[in-house]
């Protein structure tokens, strides 16, 4: 998921992430796994509920990579 800087703000990434939440939903799946890295938007994915399963260092160099997990059906 990627949103252009001018769009940013405007909640734009969350609606975008609460449709595929919404259609995962209705596809029967149960669980959402995703990765980003720290100069994305972590804050946006824990906001919305989703949980840090692990993270790694240097990938790429100087930065984390977090790998994020949420059960659908469950609120933020």
């Amino acid at each position: 998921l990627w949103v252009h800087e001018t769009l940013r703000g405007h909640g734009l990434g969350q609606r975008l992430i609460e449709a595929a939440e919404a259609e995962a939903t209705k596809r029967g799946c149960r669980v959402i796994t995703l990765d980003t890295h720290e100069f994305q938007a972590p804050g946006l994915y824990a906001k919305l509920g989703y949980e840090v399963r692990g993270e790694t260092d240097d990938t790429p160099v100087g930065y984390k990579q977090f790998f994020y997990q949420k059960r659908l059906g469950q609120p933020a």
